[in-house]
């Protein structure tokens, strides 16, 4: 759109079939999404640039769930629920450089959301204002701050599954953040310091420092080391109550959330990564986590409730943060390329949890939940093969190990695909998806409220076209 005005539009949508269940009966979890949008880019003059995009979406997505529907025995039913969802966005982004040190971006955003079943539905309005300034001070230092505002309103439709109170509710979020980078021994040793500050209604100020050092060793050599504090704040789910099941008399067992502390994690990672060779590269990493305040689900005092009809017992659960642990493990990458036109790319991670409960709290299941719900080791080896000028092999193999909490086993999949490049404009892709195994079993929902679905051995064939 002229020498200095750029635009790109898009259209895209998929239809994805749906897994099997546990006794390899129908998911009923299919999904379908349909996006358009647009961007346009403008250079205004030598020192300012404008951008303006925006996107629209709709589509549908099933899942399997075990619910409460009603105070009548049995319970839970099984529902095969239909979540349609639907929104658009507009973001505007200016760029305006204040000398050839100096930088500063300001942001604008809205996006309008909606999604719903038959048990519940939500709309939501979220508008975002952000701006930051980037300065190399001096030969040394570079240092970029900022400020943030948004705003987020909200209105759900609740039934007996599960509700909020207030059912609409606006939430803000005020934050701002300094980060400076500073080469103590340029081109050898810097040093990053940074602070995030933020304020919601929930809870108030939290902040959120971090530091991290790294030497350059020389050419093919880095150590690095880092420690942060970061916090999850309650969201809008922290006022919810979610009815679990019914049990006879009837007594209804239901989770409450309000008036949640923040969740807090202090993480310390020490890293090293080395060029063995120009053919070779390793990567490692050592890391500790700290967390404190994490939620936790205590026995409440029984009492009585009228509505919905008839009357009956409430066994409540409400929500606390009087869970706290500990996380250690290691992570290793190692890349090869033992030809001209072969690379291999290997990865190995390790985890350990410790979960523990506070002496007040009467939750004995959450931290064995946590530690089970996180695989122990995670492996991975990639290949890619240049066969030809026109053909590429590509093969994946990677091991999950298994989720105990979960009763999920560990698995072993292998994904392998031939590409052919037809012309320079035109390719065409034949992909095997999990090999080694008829089905797995991958996740499993909340509590196990969703049914979970099985994870099957595919193939697809990918046509590519650029113009």
């Amino acid at each position: 759109m002229g020498s200095d005005t750029y635009y790109r539009a898009f259209m895209n949508a998929f239809d994805r079939n749906h897994f099997i269940g546990l006794a390899g009966q129908d998911g009923h979890d299919e999904w379908d999404t349909y996006r358009t949008g647009f961007r346009v880019d403008s250079k205004l003059d030598a020192k300012d640039s404008i951008t303006f995009q925006g996107d629209a979406y709709k589509g549908s997505e099933g899942e399997v769930v075990a619910s409460v529907t009603s105070l009548q025995l049995p319970q839970p039913q099984i529902l095969n629920l239909r979540q349609r969802l639907g929104g658009w966005d507009l973001l505007s982004r200016w760029d305006h450089a204040l000398s050839s040190t100096s930088q500063t971006t300001l942001q604008v955003y809205f996006d309008r959301t909606n999604r719903g079943d038959s048990t519940y539905g939500e709309g939501r309005d979220t508008f975002d204002v952000d701006f930051q300034h980037h300065i190399a001070w001096g030969h040394r230092q570079d240092l970029v701050w900022g400020l943030g505002y948004r705003a987020t309103s909200d209105s759900i439709r609740g039934t007996i599954r599960v509700s909020f109170n207030p059912s609409s509710e606006t939430d803000r979020l005020f934050g701002s953040f300094v980060q400076d980078e500073i080469a103590i021994l340029p081109r050898r040793l810097y040093f990053t310091l940074g602070a995030k500050l933020e304020h919601n209604h929930s809870t108030g100020f939290g902040a959120q420092p971090s530091a991290s050092i790294a030497w350059l060793v020389n050419d093919k050599n880095m150590l690095w080391a880092s420690v942060s504090r970061a916090m999850h704040t309650p969201a809008r789910d922290e006022d919810v109550r979610f009815n679990q099941r019914v049990l006879p008399g009837p007594v209804l067992v239901s989770f409450f959330s309000a008036g949640q502390k923040n969740e807090n994690v202090l993480a310390e990672e020490l890293g090293y990564r080395t060029q063995l060779s120009t053919e070779l590269s390793l990567d490692l990493t050592a890391f500790y986590n700290s967390y404190t305040h994490l939620r936790s689900g205590e026995f409440g005092t029984p009492f009585l409730e009228s509505s919905p009809a008839p009357d009956h017992m409430v066994f409540p659960i409400n929500a606390g943060n009087l869970i706290h642990g500990e996380s250690h493990g290691a992570e290793m990458a190692l890349n090869w390329k033992p030809a001209s036109r072969w690379t291999l790319s290997s990865g190995y991670s390790y985890l350990q949890l410790h979960m523990h409960r506070d002496p007040t709290s009467t939750d004995g299941v959450t931290p064995v939940t946590i530690e089970g719900s996180s695989p122990r080791e995670q492996a991975q080896l990639r290949s890619h093969l240049e066969l030809a000028s026109r053909w590429t092999w590509d093969a994946s193999v990677y091991f999950v190990g298994p989720l105990h909490a979960l009763q999920i086993p560990s698995y072993t999949r292998l994904d392998t695909g031939l590409t052919w490049k037809i012309g320079e404009k035109l390719s065409l892709s034949v992909v095997g998806q999990n090999l080694l195994l008829d089905h797995h079993l991958e996740s499993s929902g909340p509590d196990q409220i969703v049914v979970s679905g099985i994870v099957k051995r595919s193939a697809y064939a990918k046509f590519t076209w650029q113009f």
